[in-house]
């Protein structure tokens, strides 16, 4: 039994001094950070051993299953037949011994919607392009000066993927692991895939993943990250502890089958509120003898946010009903699925600052906690019929709780509420059709939806797709109840819950590229709003009562000429004059790129250079102690052209990236903004390799 110990109390150490790097609480520590990651590795180690020894396959190439409409792997289409006698652990042949080589097809990754993909081991533009500490593609995002911290928004992003109210802090929320974020795993063989990268001096970005099928029928799936970067400026450390992990299961005659999944995660960054007004001044200036960003002087360098956050999901089913076919196949499951998640976010602070005001009577230091837990049971029925697609009804029970641990003089929040659902897939030949909607009771603060998808078959090798979704979803928990240390932020607002329907199609037409349109309509937006009279770390929560419109259209193009390609992205944006939502009007990026086989084909290099342009636009600030953004009226970013270049090689299975970031600083000086007082990162020479092993 491996047991992984995690502290449910923090406590701190208050005899540092501001100078001390290290302030924080004994798990935030670096030095238990690599303490963490020798555990980790030694685990991951050992698992693997023991997968090696406990699996075997034949050499057969087992085609992906498209099942339906969704595209959905259902793990019971790959266990029939004479393959289940060939179980490692329980089947007639497990001391048989087969060929090692196994084709790439077969290493499969598998959604929380069981939606399936392979390994792909491929060195692409789309794969440089996500080669950053989110593995993402960023596009429509800016990233600050340290790598691990959080980024500015190019684009309006999406709605919360839950009914549930989420507790806020939004700049962490892009470093967490979401449930639809942790894969399942189908492999022949054990698979390894390690991700490295430098940081900005003194770290590294690490991201590990081990896997292996005990059986046809069982995969355990274990990962971790560790990110640490000291950064240019002072006080600017990040780092980054994540744990996964995910497991599979399915009995022989494929009745009952199970899924687990777990994420433990650690974030840690300094706050030190941007640069302070001179410092501002001599960076935009561009004077050489701050081109050592160490000189330059922050606003504050004793402050440090935490989050720590706990997630577990266990999905159970049980097939009732079975097919008359040859092989019997599941006709109606029943199921359960329960989801816990925990959160508690700490700002620390070793004494006050002016630029947040006064203290709230009855504290001597600020240190802010609050903590968020949520729960959600649902149990569903599932019907599927292999020739058209699959029908799903749930019931479910929520509870969720947010309060602040530092003061008994605001409420907490204990609800709980039910809610009612269904999913319908449907497929026709080329066509598909997806449904999913979700309806809560009206006197809490769950949301509901509902969303409409379909995709037409192909005409001319033209593909038509589009859909409808409809939302409503109450403000994040920091908007509606705050109590911080400081006076100024303390509040409780009453607010409306918040409409948002998009309509949105897509054009895919080849050479010419794809096409996507989307039009928002936000009815009660609620978000946080700078007070630049009192400073420019004050922020007030407030709600539009005016409806918004915002239009997007974006064209995704790549153009290849022999060994050299173009690839393209495009992106238009409007929204209402006068509305709280700022984004740039166009924003765009074009990579141009050479790749070949090199040295009698024993590497594939890729050699390329990117520019990106955002036009300028009134960007939003970051708070620090709210760890969220804010709209702002006052200082303008963008406008100016970014650009990058890069070398990548990819030998066997091992991918080799070297980037050169914002080039044009090497020889023109950097002065350019991520957010309002906060420096966008210098030019900076990085290495990282990406790395997979399939025994």
């Amino acid at each position: 039994m491996i047991l992984i110990k995690t502290p449910n109390s923090i406590t701190y150490n208050t005899n540092s001094n501001t100078n001390d790097l290290y302030h924080c609480p004994p798990e935030f520590s670096t030095f238990a950070q690599m303490n963490s990651i020798r555990s980790v590795f030694v685990v991951c180690c050992l698992l693997a051993a023991f997968a090696v020894q406990s699996q075997g396959r034949p050499n057969t190439k087992t085609p992906l299953p498209t099942n339906g409409l969704l595209g959905n792997f259902s793990p019971n289409n790959q266990f029939q037949g004479s393959f289940q006698d060939q179980d490692s652990l329980f089947g007639k042949q497990s001391k048989q011994k087969f060929p090692e080589k196994k084709p790439i097809t077969d290493y499969l990754i598998i959604s929380q919607d069981r939606d399936t993909t392979f390994v792909d081991t491929t060195l692409s533009v789309a794969k440089q392009y996500k080669f950053n500490f989110r593995r993402k593609d960023d596009f429509e995002h800016l990233a600050f000066a340290n790598s691990g911290q959080t980024v500015n928004y190019l684009s309006m992003q999406s709605g919360p993927q839950s009914i549930l109210p989420m507790p806020g802090f939004r700049a962490k929320s892009h470093q967490m692991f979401q449930p639809d974020e942790v894969s399942y795993y189908h492999v022949p063989t054990p698979l390894t895939e390690m991700y490295f990268k430098t940081a900005f001096q003194q770290g590294q970005s690490t991201d590990v993943l081990i896997t292996a099928n005990l059986s046809p029928r069982m995969n355990y799936a274990i990962a971790y990250r560790g990110h640490r970067s000291l950064g240019h400026y002072q006080h600017n450390l990040s780092g980054v502890s994540q744990l996964r992990f995910s497991t599979w299961y399915e009995n022989p005659n494929r009745r009952y089958r199970l899924r687990f999944q777990m994420a433990n995660q650690k974030i840690e960054q300094q706050e030190n509120g941007g640069l302070d007004d001179l410092s501002l001044q001599n960076y935009t200036d561009k004077i050489t003898e701050f081109e050592d960003r160490a000189r330059l002087s922050v606003k504050f360098q004793n402050a440090t946010h935490f989050f720590t956050g706990k997630r577990y999901l266990l999905e159970q089913d049980y097939a009732l009903i079975m097919t008359s076919d040859s092989i019997p196949a599941p006709a109606l499951r029943l199921g359960h699925r329960i989801q816990t998640d925990s959160q508690r976010h700490t700002f620390d602070q070793e004494s006050a600052v002016e630029g947040f005001g006064n203290l709230a009577e009855g504290y001597t230091t600020p240190k802010d906690r609050l903590h968020y837990t949520s729960t959600r049971h649902d149990v569903y029925a599932l019907f599927e019929q292999s020739k058209w697609g699959q029908i799903e009804a749930y019931g479910s029970a929520l509870q969720y709780g947010y309060n602040n641990l530092h003061t008994t003089l605001d409420r907490e929040v204990n609800e709980s509420g039910i809610a009612v659902g269904a999913k319908l897939g449907f497929s026709l030949q080329d066509s598909q059709l997806k449904f999913h909607f979700e309806q809560s009771a009206d006197d809490n603060q769950l949301g509901s939806f509902a969303q409409l998808t379909a995709s037409f078959p192909k005409i001319v090798k033209v593909r038509l797709q589009g859909g409808f979704r409809w939302e409503t979803y109450s403000p994040r928990f920091t908007l509606l109840n705050y109590h911080s240390s400081y006076a100024s932020f303390i509040w409780q607002k009453s607010m409306l819950k918040t409409n948002r329907s998009t309509l949105f199609s897509s054009l895919d037409i080849p050479k010419l590229g794809l096409l996507s349109v989307s039009l928002t309509t936000l009815d009660n937006y609620a978000y946080f709003q700078q007070d630049l009279e009192k400073g420019s770390l004050f922020a007030n929560p407030e709600q539009w009562n005016e409806t918004i419109h915002l239009l997007k259209a974006r064209w995704d193009n790549r153009l290849s000429f022999g060994v050299f390609s173009l690839n393209t992205n495009i992106q238009f944006q409007q929204v209402d004059d006068n509305a709280p939502i700022h984004i740039p009007d166009v924003l765009g990026r074009s990579t141009i790129s050479y790749a070949d086989e090199w040295f009698r084909k024993a590497a594939f290099v890729q050699i390329g250079a990117t520019v990106k342009y955002y036009s300028s636009f009134y960007a939003d600030a970051y708070s620090p102690i709210l760890s969220d953004y804010v709209v702002q009226d006052a200082v303008k970013i963008g406008g100016e052209p970014l650009f990058s270049a890069f070398f990548n090689a990819k030998i066997q299975q091992t991918r080799l990236y070297f980037n050169a970031e914002n080039l044009g600083a090497a020889w023109n000086g950097n002065n350019r903004l991520a957010a309002p007082d906060y420096p966008y990162r210098d030019f900076i020479l990085r290495f990282g390799i990406v790395w997979n092993f399939f025994q």
